[in-house]
């Protein structure tokens, strides 16, 4: 299925005739500062077959994902004008029964609003207004993303390295965004597989900012009530992220930072290359975190924490030096061997997951080193595939 590109525009069929409560006009704020039309409670009905079970593709604590089919008018180069396209779509429907579920949606209103980039999830329209039994309903309309979440493909174990690579540094480069280019600054506070979408070309997405918090400039006031400092840390009123993943400074402050998701990014990088998510059960009965697993065999013993998916590695032996791939590039890239290749992801890994959080590396860094990483093992399989003097 094609991944949505460039600025979708929804071609509206009537206009929005929803009845909007008391509590809905608090969302007004947010919502009037979002570039696309919202869209009726009867067209993403009609777009799902009724919200039907079959529709369904996934469920989370504030509500579910249906996919859906809308027309929509995608530019095309050299026309004035482009018929709509039935794209498949995923709508995001909030369960405003759920205490947090409104705030949920203006968060991500808020912190999606702005924000454009190649990693991170696209949201194409919204919907404020009122189901057909005259109840609120928040829902969100985005992109399609047609090989679905990364713990899918962490679980099933059938990713190569590179494929491992891309994807980690398709997360580094959206989170490097969203620190260091996003007017303001945005804190995703909840990075982990589950919120990584992949496309049907393998491009990895960063999703679901319900959890987000907006680095506003100083004296401009937090979202939400909330407090910014020029530091880059907010203070909330509650911890935030999921087990496994939240830094352990999160435990005993109210401060986030973006050293905060350069830790779940860590955690994140560890569960990719190892296949083993932080809440592991093995994890319960040995008494130790992911971080320590890994931490304990790093780097002399690298493969025993090893995804087995990637076994066995090419240039690993006991001296550690076997295998490199020694043959030189045109260019003037380096060529290392699929053992270095691991060893250095992994210790980026465990770069970003210091317990100091200043000692953490940036995005900015982690984006940089796994990208030289990711380049230079490419090259070395290249060179695997057509060796110097061979045609």
């Amino acid at each position: 299925m094609a991944t949505l590109l460039g600025v979708f525009w929804y071609k509206k069929t009537r206009p929005v005739q929803a009845k909007i409560t008391d509590d809905a006009t608090a969302d007004d704020d947010v919502l009037d500062g979002m570039s696309y039309q919202r869209i009726s409670y009867a067209e993403l009905a009609k777009a799902t077959n009724g919200f039907a079970d079959t529709n369904l593709i996934g469920a989370g604590k504030f509500g579910s994902v249906y996919l859906g089919t809308l027309p929509l008018v995608l530019p095309k180069q050299g026309a004035l004008a482009a018929a709509a396209e039935n794209v498949a779509v995923a709508v995001k429907v909030f369960d405003l029964r759920q205490v947090g579920a409104s705030r949920t949606f203006l968060s991500e209103c808020e912190a999606l609003r702005n924000v454009r980039h190649r990693n991170l999830v696209r949201i194409i329209t919204c919907c404020a207004g009122v189901d057909a039994r005259g109840n609120d309903f928040r829902a969100l309309v985005f992109e399609f993303m047609a090989n679905y979440s990364l713990d899918r493909w962490v679980k099933m174990r059938s990713l190569s390295v590179i494929q491992r690579l891309n994807i980690a540094v398709d997360i580094a480069d959206a989170l490097c965004y969203l620190h260091n280019s996003s007017v303001p600054p945005i804190i995703h506070c909840d990075v982990k597989p589950s919120n990584v979408l992949v496309g049907d070309d393998m491009r990895a997405v960063v999703a679901d900012f319900g959890l987000a918090k907006l680095l506003h400039e100083p004296g401009s006031g937090g979202s939400h009530g909330d407090h910014t400092s020029s530091s880059g840390t907010s203070t909330i009123g509650g911890l935030r992220g999921t087990i496994g993943y939240v830094p352990p400074e999160y435990g005993t402050t109210a401060t986030v930072s973006t050293h905060g998701d350069v830790y779940s990014f860590g955690i994140t990088l560890l569960e990719i290359f190892t296949g083993r998510s932080p809440t592991d059960d093995a994890f319960k009965d040995d008494g130790l975190t992911l971080l320590e697993f890994v931490a304990a065999s790093f780097p002399d013993k690298i493969e025993q924490v090893l995804d087995p998916a990637l076994l066995p590695v090419e240039g690993f032996d006991d001296d550690g030096d076997d295998g490199q791939v020694s043959c030189s590039s045109d260019d003037g890239g380096a060529h290392i061997s699929e053992h270095e290749c691991l060893v250095s992801a992994v210790r980026v890994g465990l770069s970003c997951t210091r317990g100091v959080p200043f000692q953490r590396l940036s995005m900015t860094d982690a984006a940089t080193e796994l990208r030289s990483i990711r380049d230079a093992c490419a090259r070395s399989a290249a060179a695997d595939e057509h060796p110097v003097g061979t045609e």
